[in-house]
């Protein structure tokens, strides 16, 4: 364009700017050829929302480890003089077994290893609700350990959850259909879709024996029948699923049908 006198015209939005170049008597002005108007497109913009949580999260990690680190400061004194190399092994038991040291994460005393341990109490809650309800005195590893999973797993308030809508969140169709959604969304459909979900619920809520639960629960889903195994259309041992929902032990092996999982030991998840 030659140097003589020019307007120049900008309309600013949040995702894009647009331009335009006239004369003193707006008629549109050329550059290179070309009419000297235009628009440049930007990536709309985020809410901070998401960098927010993740700063939150990233406190809140921190926080916790400084917890738990408090916590092992309270207990060395004590548990240091029976088991020198326990918060040792609780360091390493993130990472795989050839990386470790030694066999065991938790107990590794002649005669009570991670095997009594686990078989003396399924979940972290056996241990607790012991530690609560005796009067007996206990092993510090054992009152540690509790302490530490009430410290990491305290929870938080930074939910926006009103008090009067809490029915919503505990209502068992609700988590049924989370869980339904998990399958779908992978591509896989549960083999017992259409039971009664009233019924359902009503079973996992009862204080009775597993065994119990889950033959109500085969009745419900599948009538009596045996659930299917492990197969190319539900990669997954359905009699293990209710299993599992009922708080018992579930076969790794059996769960996924692949015997490369025989070396996992059996686990619960101890939401019963």
């Amino acid at each position: 364009m030659s140097e003589k006198e020019y307007y120049l015209g900008l309309d600013i939005g949040t995702d894009s700017v647009g331009y335009a170049v006239t004369d003193e008597a707006y008629t549109l002005r050329k550059f290179h050829g070309e009419p000297a108007w235009g628009v440049t497109l930007f990536e709309q913009a985020n809410l901070n929302t998401d960098r927010r949580n993740f700063r939150i999260a990233r406190r809140r990690l921190k926080r916790r480890q400084q917890r738990v680190q408090l916590l092992q400061e309270l207990f060395a004194p004590v548990i240091d003089k029976i088991d020198p190399g326990f918060f040792r092994r609780l360091q390493m038991s993130g990472l795989q077994p050839e990386k470790r040291e030694g066999r065991y994460l938790f107990f590794n005393d002649p005669g009570f290893t991670d095997r009594e341990f686990n078989k003396q109490y399924p979940t972290i809650h056996h241990l607790i609700v012991e530690l609560m309800e005796s009067d007996d005195p206990h092993d510090p590893r054992l009152v540690y350990l509790a302490c530490e999973w009430l410290l990491v797993h305290r929870g938080h308030f930074l939910n926006e959850i009103e008090k009067e809508k809490i029915d919503k969140v505990t209502d068992f169709h609700l988590v049924y259909t989370g869980l339904q959604d998990y399958f779908t969304e992978n591509g896989v459909q549960l083999p017992w879709d259409g039971c009664d979900l009233d019924e359902f619920g009503k079973v996992l809520h009862e204080h009775t024996g597993i065994n119990n639960r889950m033959k109500r629960l085969k009745t419900i889903c599948f009538g009596g029948a045996k659930p299917p195994k492990a197969s190319e259309e539900f990669p997954y041992d359905a009699e293990m699923i209710l299993k599992g929902l009922c708080g018992g032990t579930i076969d790794a092996e059996k769960l996924f049908g692949n015997p490369e999982y025989a070396e996992i030991r059996s686990f619960t998840l101890g939401i019963v």
